[in-house]
């Protein structure tokens, strides 16, 4: 299955804000561990987690396809 350009950089883009918004929120979460309520630093590594996750898909993804994932798509 192809896909056309377009829709392979919307995939990109959202793979790589995926990845920086989920080591940011990781990176949170260690740094204010001590002052969250629980409730919030679940959600938190939660969310960080599954976003990691997805980028990890995505990296999978790229190697099976033989594309650079970290070179933009033009």
């Amino acid at each position: 299955m192809k896909l056309d350009i377009s829709t392979l950089k919307r995939i990109q883009y959202v793979a790589l804000s995926f990845s920086l918004l989920g080591y940011a929120g990781f990176s949170i979460n260690l740094m204010f561990s001590e002052k969250m309520s629980d409730f919030y630093k679940g959600f938190l590594e939660g969310m960080s987690f599954m976003m990691i996750v997805a980028w990890g898909v995505y990296m999978l993804w790229s190697v099976f396809n033989k594309r650079n994932p970290y070179e933009l798509i033009k």
